[in-house]
């Protein structure tokens, strides 16, 4: 197809199911709307047709959601822009992947976890049974330096709780890394420590419960908990330590 801008039914169009960006600010989208009906969309979004006949955004899924029927906060409705300016751009999957994560990222619009995903999305894909893309080059297509891509796919350690925690502002980006940074064993019991703190007290582990989580308060957990593992205080070999299974009724113990 011509790169000619021309004007679709915006309802023709769908998001790209490789949208790195998964939340998107209300607030943001009112002013947008309230701005493209008074001046108009200037940049034409970005799509590609797909194999089914459907036209997917590949740029510009914060103008598309701002041209449907929306009530702002203040009260106000705004009607649906019927149409909009697209451009037609022939793309792979992973080259519609490298353009949203691109515009995303040079607009700060993406999260640490969403950056994390996309990365590691891009990295397995292949070609040809080969991978597509090393974090050298996806640095390099991206304009960011390894580091920032090694620092942001440690945090696939998290877990689900870990995630939503971050997710929700509960742990600092800084003490997530921290926390990713850990052996993997460890992992699961400093997030549990961390987000459950009042319920599991740790000896020698000075904290001051209530305030903000530190990166020194995690390190001294994980130096903690390290030692806890490699010499614990007790004998692992004695089985009169395992919990012990009884007979509900008589109380005998089974063996």
């Amino acid at each position: 197809m011509s790169e000619q801008v021309i004007c679709i039914p915006r309802k023709s169009l769908k998001p790209c199911a490789f949208q790195p960006r998964k939340t998107f600010d209300e607030g943001k989208l009112d002013e947008l709307a309230r701005s493209i009906r008074n001046q108009g969309i200037i940049s034409p979004l970005i799509v590609r047709k797909l194999a089914d006949g459907t036209t997917e955004i590949v740029a510009g899924e914060c103008r598309w959601r701002s041209t449907a029927a929306r009530t702002l906060e203040s009260g106000e409705k705004l009607a649906e822009v019927p149409e909009v300016p697209v451009l037609y751009r022939t793309l792979t999957d992973i080259e519609a992947q490298e353009m949203m994560l691109v515009e995303n990222m040079q607009r700060n619009d993406l999260t640490p976890l969403e950056e994390c995903d996309a990365f590691a999305r891009i990295l397995a894909e292949k070609k040809e049974g080969k991978p597509v893309h090393t974090q050298a080059t996806l640095a390099a297509k991206i304009g960011k330096s390894e580091s920032v891509i090694q620092s942001r796919l440690t945090l696939a350690k998290l877990s689900k709780e870990g995630r939503a925690a971050l997710a929700a502002g509960k742990l600092a980006y800084r003490v997530a890394r921290r926390i990713c940074e850990a052996p993997s064993a460890l992992v699961p019991k400093i997030e549990d420590a961390i987000l459950n703190e009042k319920k599991y007290p740790i000896d020698r582990w000075p904290r001051n419960f209530g305030a903000p989580m530190t990166v020194e308060d995690v390190s001294k957990l994980i130096e903690h908990l390290s030692v806890w593992i490699t010499n614990p205080p007790f004998n692992v070999a004695d089985a009169s330590l395992m919990p012990q299974k009884s007979h509900p009724e008589t109380g005998e113990r089974i063996k």
